[in-house]
């Protein structure tokens, strides 16, 4: 069985990065935009990023739309949407200084098409400008991000967007690309300053996902996971026999009854409960990866007051 949510040797919130990836659909956007909220809220200048994704950032914190642009939203909060070819101008001028050979090269259409024909490319690019922000310093020298939370992509995607520096690496024998990317594969794997947490739901689809793609970090990219983050837990105030008493009450009115269709209802959510617990413990079961329940505020809709919610329950667990 996974262990508790105990203390890392370096708690989450103290490292430089934190990467959080899952299937898509069980909430890893706002367990993102909640985990930012809370380093955010603690003091630490803290670096939202998105990678070429249509913006939900925005909903979850109460802010304008994130795009290209660095912007703070709040104190300390600064969030970015990281667009490929963006980020692939800004690597090439910081090279080669000059704009007009950028235009010259890589605005050809004929260059554009071999480009977009390279599948790893735009990971490399995304992930080479995130580790450019765990380099990045003020005029100071200090450090410009205290912490850098991406929120990464599905799981599918995502395992081949974190294995992209391994694989390029080995791939160039020599030359700036291979040394860019044995800095991020180290940065990757080095639990100090990175993290890479799994954020899963308890259903039976997520929970598979979940197994094999902490299997896969482990074993194919020398990742050992931070967190397994499991949304949309039930409330601990339904026990375990109160399926079995709230059958028994439903049997007693007879079909049509109001109280009958309410006990009923409550009947079905402490169903619901139940497969959920079964999972969730299915999935603790399989990992060695500590698991962090998250609450299910029952609401369709995440904004602002619904991320402050999870970013307190954070708080409690971390």
């Amino acid at each position: 069985m996974a262990p508790a949510a105990t203390a890392h040797r370096v708690p989450l919130l103290d490292r430089r990065l934190v990467i959080n990836t899952g299937k898509g659909g069980v909430g890893k956007s706002v367990t993102s935009a909640a985990m930012a909220l809370l380093a955010a809220r603690q003091g630490r200048r803290t670096l939202l990023i998105q990678l070429d994704a249509k913006d939900r950032i925005s909903e979850y914190l109460g802010a304008r739309m994130v795009d290209e642009e660095i912007r703070e939203v709040e104190p300390n909060l600064f969030c970015v949407n990281i667009i490929p070819q963006e980020a692939l101008r800004e690597y090439v001028l910081l090279q080669v200084k000059l704009e007009a050979v950028y235009k010259i090269v890589f605005e050809n259409r004929f260059v554009n098409a071999f480009l977009k024909a390279v599948p790893a490319l735009n990971d490399l690019v995304m992930i080479g400008k995130v580790e450019y922000h765990v380099r990045e310093t003020l005029s100071t020298g200090e450090p410009a991000w205290d912490i850098i939370i991406v929120d990464a992509p599905p799981t599918g995607h995502g395992m081949f967007f974190l294995s992209v520096p391994t694989i390029m690496a080995e791939a160039a024998r020599t030359g700036p690309i291979r040394d860019h990317s044995l800095r991020m594969a180290r940065l990757l794997a080095d639990p100090a300053r990175c993290a890479v947490n799994l954020v899963s739901l308890p259903e039976e689809m997520p929970v598979t996902e979940a197994i094999d793609a902490d299997r896969m970090l482990r074993e194919s990219l020398n990742i050992t996971p931070t967190y397994q983050i499991i949304n949309r837990c039930s409330p601990s105030g339904i026990e375990p026999g109160d399926e079995e008493l709230l059958g028994k009450l439903t049997n007693e009115y007879w079909k049509g009854n109001p109280t009958s269709v309410a006990l009923k209802s409550f009947k079905d959510e402490i169903s619901l409960t139940k497969r959920r617990r079964e999972h969730a413990a299915f999935l603790e079961d399989h990992l060695e990866t500590p698991i962090l329940h998250m609450p299910d505020l029952s609401t369709m809709r995440f904004g602002r007051d619904e991320t402050l919610e999870l970013a307190d329950h954070l708080e409690t667990l971390l």
